[in-house]
């Protein structure tokens, strides 16, 4: 049985995998990665967060933008998102 702290363990090495390839020019094997950070912890804004600046940099806005509302609807304070959600618009 996986714990809590398994799954969080799982997600960071998830993210540090996506992280590597994005770095790598992999950016399609890197938002992989994040969807499986999401699927470990979906109330996790981590996976959302770093998954619109890959879409974002492959200029997939309208997927980048998805990411964002997802954050904001898991953590209405994160004011970085709806900054960088508003930046879109300008």
């Amino acid at each position: 049985m996986m714990t809590d702290n398994n799954k969080t363990e799982d997600a960071q090495a998830w993210i540090n995998k996506g992280i590597a390839l994005h770095d790598l020019g992999k950016c399609d094997k890197a938002i992989e990665c994040f969807d499986k950070v999401i699927e470990l912890d979906p109330r996790s804004t981590e996976g959302y967060e770093y998954k619109s600046a890959v879409l974002c940099n492959l200029k997939k806005y309208e997927e980048a933008l998805e990411c964002f509302d997802k954050i904001i609807e898991l953590d209405p304070e994160d004011y970085e998102s709806y900054y960088s959600k508003g930046l879109f618009f300008m």
